[in-house]
């Protein structure tokens, strides 16, 4: 476990942040429960003596997870060879808090086997819960240097390589909200793990050892947690079936514990007897754990424990992730799978909202609800919008009497409402916050509320509002990664609620378990935005809604030209790409390097492309310019070792190392054939190789995307469709919006007919813009890349000419008579993509 005794010492913050969180959640759920203290009981008192047991009493009576219907002791040796083993593992306990999970227990019938359910495209195995074991007698617990206890098995021979893990986040992952003291608080990591570790141990060679950091153990070792602490581990050892050596650093001062190297001298004198690994060793050794760079709550221990033992012995010790190592949890996969499982489609209305939000022709007043734990960004984003103030030591915005006056006057279009300040810059209750709503709206102002609204119940007292007054109500959500949230309000300094520094971590942290996403089906919203996690994402919706029309209120009409798109792997796409789809050998090298010297950066290619990679890569080499990339896997690739096949004899033909992007080109032959799963996990593994930066998909609709998600560790960054106002995919887009995947428009134009088109060559001419213009143009302004097969110079430098402003040409009006178009033509319809009833089918 790399749970440092900070994470296990459950202090909540000082007063001010608890009165904060427990203001808010008072007025919502009822007053906050106060946390169950950990035992701090000394081994030296009284008191602590009568509670205390020898661990072998401990697992058969002292802390049985129900006083009712005691669970039945296994003995491992007499199963560790048994079919059954497992079974008898995995099964939860059966007490009143974990009857219903009773029935998702995994009863093996296979020798090493660990779940009965069938993995396969569509299905993720149920939780893998810990429950109570007897004690491997072959294994012996003992103290070592008054702060470590050491498990070590008698007949485990010494081994040169190791196979290390940190525990509590990586081996396991905690099911409940609050601070885990059952065993049914856990679950196991993945179903992959036990197999994955017996194949490390029985045909790697590798010696299996458990690094923990338990600071809450300190000296009472035979202590109520130091008793539980062991009882679970017991129990991953028994699961795992193999030999597996634990250290446990109980006391941070005495200086093992980890990032410090001294666990594992530990290790080697006491789990390998004596045995040092030598350096030369040491690089087939490697060590997983979740605690990574100083942005992590626990700043990165694992990470850096890997690091310093490595420098200690002079060499270098790998170091993975679990999602590196082992893939997604199922954890987290169960998870998305159910989000994906019960997809809310956005009714019509609210995909109305959806192009008028984009378009800029979207009117106001309203009601913008934000959704998100403390740091997700809710400030940031109102500053965008509103303009507001900021406090010149935190960047947070500030709310001093003359400008809640200022905001509430009816001369701003926006006005901003946030709990922390509502009292004249100070926190108020959520009452105040209502109050300040409705004069607001009242007054012909649209509202941005800044709670962290977690669930429907918290989030339901403003949507009242918001139908009382008859004006829309949207929902944005914030979703940033953990390690930028933990980094954000530990930075923080003289917030107005207090969350800041650790304790308002471990609130954000508690927050972010509890927070449920808003549904159209039971909330009433007229527009939701989910997923956010990106400061571009933020950045491109407060520009949005700071163009949402307001009567008497006069705004610029020109919204910023994005000249790159911000991937959600962290790198960024340039906005226009040169497609070579058909584009002839003859010409093909000429075409890609003038448009590289003409200032295009990035170039879409595939196998299937008139087998012109050849002369696109000589273009490529011509130019001499820094490219983005974009390769594909064919339909042809159906088995995961042909992904790898395919994507290095593209590279070779384009003369590349690796591409910028690597997209699976269609959905339909995977799918079908049922290994949509493993050729994503061919395609994860080569980002992981180096020979690509980014992934994503090509033609895939909601549905086939429904398929994908579930099942990625790296999920799709960007999804090419055939886009333009006759086809605008405004579901597809507003799905994509939603799980932060960059829509990229292919058939821009039309294949050419849309040039003709009557309405575009009406809107052309009062945008000042060629028609051909204007399409790109129209994409762009709704954070939609495009991809355009352009094989003149002339309409090369024609395409690039209106990116050379930082303002889009296209107005309200111009967007809206587009959007309005009715219409309707698909110009890519091959057959395979049109079958009745195929999940991935472009047809119903």
């Amino acid at each position: 476990m790399s749970s440092s005794s900070n994470k296990n010492n459950n202090d909540v913050g000082d007063k001010e942040s608890k009165a904060r969180l427990k203001s808010e959640q008072d007025d919502d759920e009822g007053p906050v429960k106060k946390k169950v203290k950990q035992d701090k009981n000394d081994a030296s008192s009284p008191a602590s003596k009568k509670q205390q047991s020898s661990l072998l009493n401990f697992f058969t009576s002292k802390n049985s997870s129900s006083k009712k219907s005691p669970s039945k002791v296994i003995k491992p040796e007499d199963s560790v060879k048994d079919k059954s083993s497992d079974a008898a593992a995995l099964k939860p306990p059966p007490d009143d808090d974990s009857k219903k999970e009773e029935t998702n227990a995994n009863d093996a019938t296979d020798k090493d086997a660990t779940v009965t359910k069938k993995e396969d495209d569509s299905d993720v195995p149920d939780p893998i819960i810990p429950r109570e074991i007897a004690p491997d007698r072959k294994a012996q617990w003992r103290v070592i240097q008054d702060c470590m206890l050491v498990r070590s098995i008698k007949s485990e021979t010494p081994r040169t390589k190791v196979a290390a893990f940190d525990v509590d986040g990586t081996l396991l992952v905690w099911r409940t909200a609050g601070w885990p003291s059952k065993m049914e608080h856990y679950e196991l990591w993945s179903s992959t793990v036990l197999q994955k570790l017996r194949d490390l141990h029985d045909n790697q060679g590798y010696k299996l050892i458990l690094f923990s950091n338990q600071g809450a153990i300190r000296s009472a070792f035979t202590g109520k947690k130091a008793t539980f602490i062991k009882s679970l581990f017991e129990w991953l050892a028994h699961a795992i079936n193999r030999p597996v050596q634990i250290v446990l650093s109980t006391n941070k001062k005495k200086g093992f514990h980890k990032p410090a190297p001294g666990m594992w001298q530990i290790m080697e004198q006491y789990c390998n007897k004596g045995v040092a690994i030598s350096n030369e060793n040491l690089q087939d050794c490697f060590f997983v754990g979740d605690s990574v760079g100083d942005e992590d709550p626990q700043g990165g221990v694992d990470e850096k424990f890997a690091h310093n033992v490595g420098e200690s012995k002079g060499a270098a010790l790998k170091f993975y992730t679990p999602d590196q190592y082992f893939g997604p949890s199922d954890s987290h996969k169960r998870k998305r799978q159910g989000v994906m499982a019960d997809f809310d489609a956005p009714p019509t209305a609210a995909l109305n909202a959806r192009k008028a939000l984009l378009g800029g022709y979207l009117h106001g007043p309203m009601v913008l609800l934000l959704c998100g734990v403390q740091g997700s960004g809710k400030s940031t984003f109102c500053q965008q919008v509103v303009a507001l103030k900021k406090n010149k030591k935190d960047g947070s915005a500030s709310s001093d009497s003359e400008e809640e006056e200022n905001e509430t006057n009816g001369n701003a279009p926006w006005v901003h409402f946030s709990q922390d300040t509502i009292s004249k810059g100070k926190p108020g209750n959520r009452q105040a916050v209502e109050k300040a709503t409705r004069e607001a709206i009242q007054q012909g102002c649209s509202v941005i509320v800044d709670r962290t609204h977690l669930d429907a119940t918290q989030r339901k007292h403003f949507v009242d509002i918001a139908k009382e007054l008859k004006v829309p109500v949207h929902i944005l959500v914030l979703q940033p990664p953990k390690d930028t949230i933990t980094k954000r309000v530990r930075e923080r300094t003289n917030h107005p609620g207090k969350v800041q520094g650790d304790s308002g971590v471990r609130m954000a942290l508690m927050s972010m378990t509890k927070l449920k996403l808003p549904n159209y089906k039971d909330e009433g919203f007229d527009l939701i935005t989910s997923g956010v996690q990106r400061d571009s994402q933020v950045k491109q919706l407060s520009t949005q809604y700071r163009q949402v029309r307001h009567k008497g209120k006069t705004i610029s009409d020109q919204a910023t030209l994005q000249r790159r798109a911000k991937l959600s792997c962290g790198i960024s796409m340039p906005t226009l790409a040169l497609g070579t789809m058909k584009v002839g050998k003859r010409i093909g090298t000429e075409v890609v390097k003038g448009a590289l010297d003409a200032g295009w950066r990035a170039v879409d290619t595939a196998p299937t492309y008139n087998d012109n990679e050849e002369v696109v890569g000589k273009g490529l080499a011509a130019a001499n310019s820094k490219t983005f990339v974009i390769v594909k896997v064919p339909k042809r690739a159906t088995q995961p070792e042909q992904v790898r096949q395919e994507l290095n004899a593209s590279l070779k033909k384009l003369g590349l190392q690796k591409a910028g992007l690597l997209m699976l080109h269609w959905p339909c032959d995977v799918i079908e054939g049922g290994t949509l799963k493993s050729v994503w996990e061919a395609m994860e593994k080569c980002v992981a190789d180096g020979k690509c930066d980014a992934l994503g998909v090509s033609n895939f609709s909601v549905d086939a995307l429904r398929q994908l998600l579930p099942h990625c560790t790296i999920l799709p960054s960007v999804n090419q469709v055939e886009r333009h106002p006759l086809l605008p995919q405004t579901a597809l887009h507003d799905f994509c919006i939603n799980q932060g995947i960059v829509l990229q428009a292919h058939t821009t134009l039309g294949q050419g007919k849309l040039l003709s088109n009557e309405t575009i060559m009406q809107v052309a001419k009062q945008a000042k813009l060629t028609p051909a213009q204007l399409l790109v143009q129209w994409n762009v302004r709704q954070g939609v890349a495009c991809v355009c097969k352009c094989a003149s110079n002339t309409h090369q430098e024609e395409l690039l000419l209106p990116f050379h402003s930082d303002k889009s040409p296209l107005t309200k009006d111009h967007m809206k008579a587009l959007d309005e178009i009715k219409e309707k033509k698909r110009f890519i319809s091959p057959p395979f993509m049109m079958i009745p009833g195929a999940v991935y089918s472009w047809r119903g």
